[in-house]
């Protein structure tokens, strides 16, 4: 798959990051996604891996909700 990080900031609606804390690699990668897509946020799960929504599936739907809100 190409790359599409020169796509990134041309994403013009909200976008919600979410990361698990001990997910470490993708807390960098998502670091970097903040600064390119204007508008985004990033919401990180204690005590969470890399699959939130099944290790933490309550944490997940409620940031959701919030976001959707």
């Amino acid at each position: 798959m190409p790359s599409l990080w020169s796509k990134l900031n041309s994403i013009n609606m909200p976008v919600l990051f979410v990361n698990g804390c001990e997910d470490k690699k993708y807390s960098i990668v998502l670091t970097k996604c903040l600064q390119k897509v204007d508008g985004s946020r990033l919401v990180k799960i204690p005590d969470c891996g890399h699959n939130i929504h099944l290790e933490k599936p309550r944490e997940f739907i409620e940031t959701l909700k919030l976001f959707l809100e």
